[in-house]
């Protein structure tokens, strides 16, 4: 076994000088490991929207907080802070969508975004809203976002303290689904406060809003606990990254080690040249597969 891995990763008189990693052979089981990889990106989407359950779309949520902030944070701006009661809101709106599979800012009922804030009691003096739906994963929906001008707008609006992000299973055209909803706000400071006395609707129920509140703390305290693996799991766009980095990071060490190692010129050309091959594949597998994830058939619809 070790003599092996040698002949693999080391250059010796049993390799010629040439690792078998990147001889022909090897070239052809790094690249042919490159298009598993971008086979599997192809079937993730799949796994996640038939099998993925409640507990994979709260780690979303929370997720998305991060990436939120990470993008405010790039435009200088200080980051957002969760709020239960925004939290509430936006667990408000999205049962909503799931339970009449709808998909807009207004409801079919006529109902604005502006009700859900105010039937969770967040008064505000600066609000806005962003939706999404039939994504398959925090990074889609946080790329569709900030490639959007208008929702880039809220997530970048320096007039946002806090932030409540909720999901909930359902039915939208026909097919399963997780539909997301996230609110902005300010706390109210008068005189700005929303005058919601224009607000009607259907009324909801104590018990509903007993329901998302104990989301919106169930949301947070997961959102606190959960760690840097649990988050990692939920950007596959991150995952398939890192896979393809390694693997050009494996290649691109033995090649060097083995170039140096060599006293052929003709063993060095080749050890480039194998080298340069795979990366080359693998840079293009690498790009093809985020291509993909960002594709509108995967990445769902954005509001």
């Amino acid at each position: 076994m070790r003599d092996k891995f040698h002949k693999t990763v080391l250059p010796n008189d049993e390799n010629k000088g040439i690792p078998l990693l990147i001889q022909a052979s090897g070239a052809v089981v790094v690249m042919l490991l490159g298009f598993a990889i971008f086979a599997f990106a192809n079937f993730h989407g799949y796994i996640v929207n038939n099998y993925a359950g409640e507990n994979y779309a709260a780690v979303v949520a929370a997720v998305l907080i991060d990436q939120t902030n990470d993008e405010r944070e790039d435009e200088q701006l200080p980051e957002l802070q969760p709020s239960e009661l925004l939290t509430a809101s936006a667990q408000l709106k999205a049962d909503d969508m799931a339970r009449d599979s709808y998909f807009a800012h207004v409801s079919p009922d006529g109902l604005s975004p502006w009700y859900w804030f105010e039937q969770a009691g967040y008064r505000f003096s600066f609000a806005g809203e962003n939706l999404a739906v039939n994504f398959r994963d925090s990074g889609s929906v946080t790329r569709a976002w900030m490639n959007s001008p208008t929702h880039r707008a809220n997530i970048v609006n320096g007039n946002y303290q806090e932030i409540g992000i909720a999901t909930a299973r359902g039915r939208y055209k026909g097919k399963n689904t997780t539909y997301v909803a996230q609110h902005f706000g300010t706390p109210y400071v008068t005189p700005y406060q929303f005058d919601f006395s224009g607000l009607v609707g259907r009324e909801v129920t104590p018990a509903e809003q007993e329901v998302a509140i104990n989301e919106a703390r169930e949301f947070l305290a997961a959102a606190a606990d959960s760690n840097a693996i649990e988050k990692l799991l939920v950007q596959p766009d991150k995952i398939y990254s890192y896979a393809y980095l390694l693997l050009s990071l494996l290649v691109l060490v033995i090649g060097i080690n083995a170039y140096v190692s060599s006293e052929s010129r003709q063993d060095q050309k080749n050890i480039v040249l194998y080298s340069a091959m795979i990366l080359i594949v693998l840079a293009a597998l690498g790009l093809a597969t985020l291509e993909l994830l960002n594709t509108e058939v995967i990445a769902g619809t954005i509001i």
